[in-house]
């Protein structure tokens, strides 16, 4: 059992150190107990350790029973003691998580200091079946065959901006704003759907920064680099702080943000624990906006 679980944590972290780390032993213990599996099964596992570990096609099928094996002895340990550990792996695109899920994890840990939160910040959609992900949480996007897709919120798309830019744009049409104004663009934040309406057809935006971080893009608007479209949950804490206002109440509706789960994940204790967790949180969220 134990050189599957070495072999689980080589594989998934790509990484003899970060695997030696997780598991507390040598990397010269890793590899001989990955040597001593590979004997044991008459098959060869990994092409090379070093400097990225290289699976063998036999080695990534392996893998993947290997990942489903773990999971269930974490979370039987979990169940049965009360000492016991286990792990949650999250992927979130970027904005999310820096901007709503990072500040909120000391909650999260208080709350369920025994399950562990492994969480990857990609704008890429990876395999929930694969890639040692549990579950995703995205802005947008399409839905997967024999997933589970659990609605989180809705959003909407706000202007906002440091407050010296924002007060001059008040005072100016949205034609203005955009042709005067430095502009700061999300790929799916676009201006000129933004202002839809407001603006004549045949004014274009040119946005002095283009960035698929909305992170950056937010930091940028209160350092006063430009105006910024935003959606609006993400950007609270930056509007209550005062380091951004908005500069109009014109808002359009966002992409909405959902969890993204096999069914099969759905039905582990600590997933349940933590999508509860998630929907406790948006609606305090909800509530605090309302106010």
């Amino acid at each position: 059992m134990s050189n599957l679980l070495a072999f689980e944590s080589v594989a998934r972290n790509q990484s003899l150190s970060r695997a030696a780390s997780e598991l507390g032993i040598t990397k010269s213990a890793l590899t001989h107990s990955i040597a001593l599996l590979e004997h044991r099964l008459k098959l060869r596992l990994v092409y090379r350790y070093s400097p990225l570990v290289i699976l063998t096609p036999v080695g990534h099928s392996y893998f993947a029973a290997s990942q489903a094996f773990a999971r269930r002895l974490r979370d039987d340990h979990y169940l049965k003691s009360s000492t016991a550990t286990t792990q949650i792996r999250v992927s979130s695109s970027r904005g999310l998580a820096r901007l709503w899920l990072g500040p909120r994890m000391n909650g999260f840990h208080a709350a369920h200091p025994r399950i562990e939160l492994i969480v990857s910040a990609v704008d890429r959609l990876e395999s929930v079946l694969g890639d040692g992900v549990d579950i995703g949480l995205r802005y947008g996007g399409p839905s997967l065959p024999d997933m589970m897709s659990i609605p989180m919120w809705e959003d909407r798309l706000v202007v906002v901006g440091n407050p010296q830019l924002a007060r001059k744009a008040r005072f100016m049409t949205m034609a203005e704003v955009i042709s005067t104004l430095p502009l700061v663009q999300h790929p799916s934040m676009e201006w000129t759907t933004w202002a839809s309406g407001l603006i004549p057809a045949s004014l274009k935006a040119r946005p002095r920064i283009n960035t698929v971080d909305l992170q950056f893009g937010l930091e940028c608007a209160a350092h006063g680099v430009g105006l910024a479209i935003v959606p609006r949950r993400l950007a609270q804490a930056h509007l209550q702080s005062g380091r951004v206002e908005l500069i109009t109440s014109h808002s359009i509706p966002a992409k909405p943000y959902h969890a993204v789960v096999s069914e099969e994940q759905s039905r582990r204790e600590p997933m349940r624990l933590f999508l509860d967790w998630i929907q406790r949180q948006v609606a305090s969220d909800s509530a605090a906006m309302a106010d």
